[in-house]
């Protein structure tokens, strides 16, 4: 599995290890708790215990997401809740919607497990690009023009039948008319029924549509995170294609990520769904006009470096490209990365890869912080580095960001000897985990015993240091 001297690319191995963990896992489970694919359960016959969308992040295993979003046409789908298992601790919950912007028809919102987040850099060549900019990038509407939607055409043909109804009422009545007017009432009264369901079922829809009569629509897509994983896994795709050389290359821009990361403006949990297409997935994201109209008169976070200046807004964080400029590099100072923040979706940057080269080979390194330390690995290669030389890290491949949950039991000696930042990053905070004191542990004997650890980390740390 690990031997050979062929070029691997990480996110890849990232995959397949935890393929290879998963497939582990279902072997000595039941398939009830690995499997997918499960029916829509009566939401009152769970226990009390049930994890129902966001509740209790940090949880791995089963979570209900409402069946009333996923399948609107389902019998009592208001009452029935559908089950998501979550393996591993980087799986996560996405909700993606596409739907009409005419009508605001979706065809269900798309519930799917995922274990990261893969975001693709531009193919233009930017000096910097702010992680929070192409999370932003992730999260817009897609606009697809030219689509069919069952809703928009049964109208159509709905209207049509109406019309063609009241002409041959206004006419003399025969015994043929008064048999086609039967029919067009009975075709009618059909349609009408289907259009009080919330969504048009394809097979109902043969049947009951013209097809000299479809009409094109605008439809949008739009995923967000719907239930964050513990841990978050961030691939940043650098493979573009170069029109100029029709070749894929790799995009060298620099990602400038923080050591905290609010995921709240890109996670929406099932109650903050919007299920009508006509507005934005989230219920969090207030808007005046109608999304067609703000997709189009909208600028997008990632302006291509040929904007004019008057298009730029003032304040805009974002570097121009400048190959022939080193000074550039500093525009985007390390001290908006390091804000400290908090909240119920605020994430902790825990590791961090990196990525020397060209896009067909190169070599790794990895950043990790353990102990209040971090630890720069590359190959039998071991260093202890400060934390602006990880924030200032080039070619950043992938990062990984914990959950970050404040410590109940924070030792208060900490804070009066100054050294609160480095030695509160205890072994159980780096698993998202507050300190335990045991049961029957005296309050002396725990100071002894963290001054004790102290003591053995920096003497680590030192010989560490000292042998390479």
């Amino acid at each position: 599995f690990l031997m050979g001297y062929n070029q691997e690319d990480a996110q890849e191995f990232f995959q397949s290890i935890l393929s290879e963990l998963e497939s582990d896992f279902k072997k000595i489970h039941s398939s009830n708790t690995t499997t997918n694919k499960t029916e829509p359960v009566l939401t009152s016959s769970l226990p009390p215990d049930t994890v129902h969308g966001i509740d209790n992040l940090g949880y791995i295993g089963p979570v209900y997401i409402p069946s009333s979003q996923i399948d609107p046409n389902l019998q009592d789908s208001q009452l029935k809740s559908t089950r998501f298992n979550l393996l591993t601790p980087v799986d996560g919950l996405s909700a993606e919607r596409i739907g009409c912007l005419q009508c605001g028809e979706m065809g269900g919102i798309r519930y799917s497990v995922i274990s990261g987040l893969s975001l693709n850099l531009p193919p233009d060549n930017y000096n910097a690009l702010k992680l929070t900019d192409l999370l932003t990038k992730w999260i817009e509407p897609e606009i697809i023009e030219g689509v069919d939607c069952n809703r928009c055409a049964l109208n159509s043909v709905l209207q049509y039948q109406q019309d063609q109804l009241s002409t041959l009422e206004a006419k003399e009545q025969t015994s043929s008319t008064e048999k086609l007017i039967e029919l067009l009432k009975l075709r009618v009264g059909e349609i009408e029924r289907e259009l009080e369901k919330p969504i048009i079922d394809d097979e109902i829809f043969k049947k009951l549509h013209t097809k000299n009569m479809m009409k094109k629509c605008s439809k949008s897509k739009q995923i967000l995170i719907s239930r964050p994983p513990p841990l978050l896994a961030i691939h940043i795709n650098r493979s573009v294609f170069d029109p100029m050389t029709y070749r894929v290359r790799k995009n060298n821009a620099r990602v400038v990520f923080p050591l905290k990361l609010d995921l709240d403006p890109f996670v929406a949990e099932p109650n903050d769904i919007n299920t009508d297409a006509r507005l934005p997935l989230s219920k969090k994201v207030k808007v005046q006009e109608p999304i067609v109209q703000s997709e189009s008169s909208s600028t997008s976070s990632l302006e291509t470096p040929d904007s004019s200046n008057n298009e730029k807004e003032e304040g805009d964080e974002k570097l121009e490209q400048d190959s022939d400029s080193d000074s550039d590099e500093q525009e985007i100072p390390l001290s908006i990365e390091k804000q400290d923040i908090s909240g119920p979706l605020v994430y902790a940057l825990r590791s961090v890869i990196v990525h020397y080269g060209t896009h067909n080979y190169g070599h790794y390194i990895a950043f990790r912080k353990y102990r209040g330390v971090w630890w720069r690995t590359s190959d039998e290669t071991i260093d202890i580095v400060d934390e602006d030389e990880v924030l200032s890290a080039p070619g950043v491949f992938m990062l990984f960001y914990e959950l970050d949950k404040v410590s109940d039991h924070a030792d208060s000696n900490d804070e009066e000897e100054g050294d609160s930042d480095d030695e509160s990053d205890s072994d159980d905070e780096d698993q998202g985990l507050g300190k335990v004191k045991i049961s029957g542990e005296s309050d002396e004997e725990e100071n002894e015993e963290d001054e004790k650890s102290r003591d053995d980390e920096e003497s680590m740390a030192n010989t560490i240091a000292n042998l390479w």
